[in-house]
């Protein structure tokens, strides 16, 4: 199914309200067991309820939540610099916070 240029996966929502993300979604998104994600409607009053946009219903977009802890080492210092242990980081940011509040 296309629209638009994009390429959509249809899902069945079941009686517990819940879905499956289809394959090809979860590995473009590289989702694993336990990622979270956001299902995000477009805010456009006078729209169908349905989501199905052959039935004049809207799409949606998911967004896979990133993990910031996860990304910790994924950018290198700029040169002549050395990176921060969370640990310092952290106790920087208290240290400015009680600055500021001083």
């Amino acid at each position: 199914m296309y629209s638009k240029g994009v390429r959509s996966a249809p899902a069945k929502v079941t009686s517990k309200g819940q879905i499956t993300i289809p394959q090809r979604v979860r590995e473009r998104l590289k989702l694993r067991a336990g990622d979270r994600v956001i299902f995000r409607l477009p805010e456009q009053e006078g729209r169908a309820a349905s989501m199905e946009p052959e039935r004049g219903g809207v799409s949606v977009d998911v967004t896979k939540i990133l993990d910031l802890v996860a990304l910790g080492g994924a950018l290198r210092p700029p040169r002549g610099r050395t990176g921060r242990s969370w640990t310092e980081v952290r106790e920087a940011a208290w240290d400015e916070e009680v600055r500021r509040r001083a």
